[in-house]
């Protein structure tokens, strides 16, 4: 519950640079990239709509324990 209060008043107290706001872009680039590549494996494997789950998987930066749960629950 703390950890977004503190995120935001970090966020609120540093001064904005350009370069901060280009790590965004990398980092968003980077993800949509993982996200394509996870998307064209998953359609190597399934044909049905399981690949769409395995992008967003791939794509997403914080899944961790929660996302390979689900996606073993789903796929099972």
């Amino acid at each position: 519950i703390l950890v977004p209060i503190v995120v935001f008043i970090g966020i609120m107290q540093k001064p904005l640079i350009v370069h901060d706001i280009s790590i965004f872009f990398v980092f968003l680039a980077f993800c949509a990239l993982t996200t394509a590549i996870s998307f064209w494996a998953g359609a190597l494997f399934w044909q049905d709509k399981r690949r769409h789950l395995l992008s967003i998987l791939g794509g997403n930066a914080n899944t961790g324990t929660f996302g390979i749960s689900l996606a073993v629950l789903l796929l099972s």
